[in-house]
């Protein structure tokens, strides 16, 4: 009778952590954070409703979908790129900063159509805010 337990205990904690797993694979932490485009710049969300930090548009220079391993740019060598990213498997769109945020001078971050909110983007950015473009480089997504 013991050993039935001890089965059917493991049988539910591997049943739990499975669900974790399928939950983490399929919305990521978006339900806690998001990066959303707003009236000023793009709204770092927690609990889709605050706004917690807001990128403004004058202070993008470039966005694209980018491999997040080729977001190093070689002008910009002690740079490191902040992760935002709240969904797992996505390909990230690499925002490329005018100026530094200390040793930020990219932020990659995971939007749910990350096609679609690239054109929105694009048309919240002045044109000589740099290139939108829907490009994507680097290796293929799986």
């Amino acid at each position: 009778m013991q050993s039935g337990l001890k089965i059917a205990e493991f049988i539910v904690f591997f049943a739990i952590i499975a669900a974790i797993i399928v939950y983490l694979l399929r919305f990521g932490f978006s339900h806690l954070f998001d990066v959303v485009i707003g009236r000023e710049g793009l709204d770092v969300v927690v609990f889709r409703r605050a706004v917690i930090a807001t990128i403004p548009y004058s202070s993008i220079e470039r966005a694209e979908r980018r491999w997040i391993f080729q977001s190093i740019d070689a002008s910009a060598p002690w740079s490191v790129t902040l992760p935002i990213t709240n969904r797992v498997g996505l390909r990230p769109i690499i925002i490329k900063l005018k100026r530094r945020i200390g040793i930020f001078h990219h932020i990659a971050i995971t939007p749910k159509d990350p096609v679609r909110f690239l054109e929105e983007l694009q048309s919240y950015v002045p044109a000589s805010g740099g290139d939108l473009g829907g490009r994507v480089t680097g290796p293929p997504n799986g």
